[in-house]
């Protein structure tokens, strides 16, 4: 069984660090589960942050929307392809 980890972020540059670390230290098996986080458009330096991370898979989208519903929505798809 393979878990998809969804973080949608807008202006999350003073946080998203410390988020990244505590989901890559989780102690479930890291094969077992990955990692999706979806820039909502963010105007500071949260996506930069996250490419630093070759393990996390970042996706973005063209367009500021209503972030956690609709970016869930859409990287569900994803993640189940």
């Amino acid at each position: 069984m393979k878990i998809s980890i969804i973080v949608p972020f807008y202006r999350a540059g003073k946080y998203i660090e410390d988020c990244i670390q505590a989901l890559l230290t989780q102690d479930f098996p890291s094969d077992l589960y990955e990692i999706i986080m979806v820039n909502n458009n963010s105007p500071d330096q949260s996506a930069e942050i996250v490419k630093r991370y070759p393990r996390i898979r970042l996706l973005s989208q063209s367009k500021q929307k209503n972030t956690t519903p609709r970016a869930i929505e859409r990287r569900m798809t994803y993640a189940t392809e």
